[in-house]
């Protein structure tokens, strides 16, 4: 049950689900993209090369672009965390999917 009295059922998941799952969330980077688009708002690409490099002095802009596209949006979208539009270059939480996923992480297997 949750605060407000409903119930959250999560399917089972494999182990391979939930490395998955996991996986997307290991890295910094992945965990504060997830977080700025807590609120349902899609984030363009350079909005979250900003997030990142605002938050890690270290950071250069083009290597944390070139992470982004080619490293953590794909794995983020792989678990169904996000979508990520590859041509816009907009990523957009989606919220039913992380949800289930993270929940059912954090569960374990039924």
């Amino acid at each position: 049950m949750t605060a407000d009295n409903t119930t959250v059922v999560a399917r089972s998941h494999s182990a391979e689900d939930l490395d998955e799952v996991f996986d997307a969330l290991a890295h910094r980077y992945r965990r504060a993209i997830i977080e700025v688009m807590e609120w349902g708002e899609p984030a363009t690409l350079e909005d979250l090369v900003t997030l990142i490099t605002d938050s890690d002095d270290s950071a250069a802009a083009s290597d944390v672009r070139t992470a982004l596209v080619h490293n953590h949006l794909p794995r983020l979208a792989e678990a169904d965390v996000i979508t990520y539009d590859a041509e816009a270059r907009v990523a957009e939480l989606d919220d039913a999917a992380a949800e289930r996923s993270i929940l059912a992480a954090i569960r374990g297997p039924n």
